[in-house]
């Protein structure tokens, strides 16, 4: 019979590391690592004419929300569809969150909870993807987390699942219909600052939602972002949801651009003093970069004055 030191190490060389990291925690051990760079999805390039890819960009669409702006997020899709983007990044905060957000969230919702937030996002998002036929690729924000938080459900993994056009930017990688349901393993939400990576040619896309309040001067937040990228897989394009505000920035050989929203200034926002504004962007971009960065050009779309009541039962 194997002596039991030598099984033992076998053992622990075959085990997961949720398996092992699920033992500790059993025995009550916190057991903590630095998440490992995410190999960027990469984006399927043979279709492309030339050198440059167009891409629309959106963020915080805040689903669920009483100051939602869906008619805009129509109109500015359709729009990116006549101008042939070759895909759609979202950055996060698809959703408007769980009630727990902060004290009196839940009268600022018409739909409340993981399911009907989702629900309420397909019914837009899900037609426009069949239109457009083009890849989607996601990451979550903190109102997103937040329903993880709240009942451990992942949202954007919910949503990847309802269109064969999204791509989930989840830590593990590309998450899309017919995988495996591995957001509801804990662990696998996109969480520690909903990040995600994806590859043009030789142009690497950041997309991320930092879990963090705005700061006075709009270029602060980029700025300490990209002087803290690692220099291994530094990206050439690193776009910001969260922030609801407009700004481009070229910042030590990175690009970046601070998102609009879809959105109006909620109740709890006017409280704060933060403003919201309201739009969407379109890139075009060199896939191979000549010297230190890629060539831009950037449209945005901003619209001044938002909807009143854009939800159903809204007066």
């Amino acid at each position: 019979m194997p002596d039991l030191d030598d099984l033992f190490p076998q053992a622990v060389s075959e085990a997961t590391d949720e398996e092992l990291v699920g033992e500790l925690q059993r025995r009550g051990y916190l057991a903590h690592k630095p998440a490992p760079a995410v190999k960027p999805v990469e984006h399927d390039i043979s279709r492309l004419k030339g050198d440059r890819i167009r891409l629309g960009v959106i963020s915080d669409t805040h689903f669920g929300s009483k100051f939602q702006q869906p008619t805009y997020l129509v109109e500015h899709l359709r729009y990116m569809a006549k101008r042939k983007v070759e895909a759609v990044i979202v950055a996060g905060d698809i959703t408007d969150g769980a009630t727990k957000m902060h004290p009196g969230f839940e009268y600022e919702l018409f739909a409340l909870g993981a399911d009907a937030q989702v629900a309420v996002a397909a019914e837009v998002l899900v037609p426009e993807a069949q239109r457009m036929k083009v890849p989607w690729y996601l990451i979550g924000g903190n109102h997103d987390y937040s329903h993880w938080k709240n009942g451990g459900v992942d949202v954007v993994g919910m949503l990847a699942r309802e269109s064969e056009w999204f791509h989930y930017l989840a830590p593990r990688g590309d998450f899309g219909p017919g995988d495996t349901p591995n957001f509801l393993v804990p662990g696998v939400a996109n969480s520690r600052g909903s990040i995600g990576h994806v590859q043009f040619g030789h142009l690497l896309v950041q997309v991320n939602h930092p879990h963090m309040g705005s700061a006075y001067a709009l270029s602060y937040r980029p700025q300490k972002w990209i002087e803290q990228l690692s220099p291994e897989n530094k990206p050439n394009l690193v776009l910001m949801g969260n922030f609801h505000k407009v700004l481009q920035l070229d910042y030590r050989n990175v690009f970046a651009l601070l998102l609009p929203s879809f959105q109006a200034q909620s109740g709890w926002m006017a409280s704060k003093g933060i403003s919201s504004y309201i739009g969407s962007a379109i890139l075009e971009v060199g896939i191979e970069p000549k010297g230190l960065a890629p060539s831009v050009q950037v449209e945005w779309l901003i619209e001044r004055v938002p909807r009143e009541n854009d939800w159903p039962g809204g007066s």
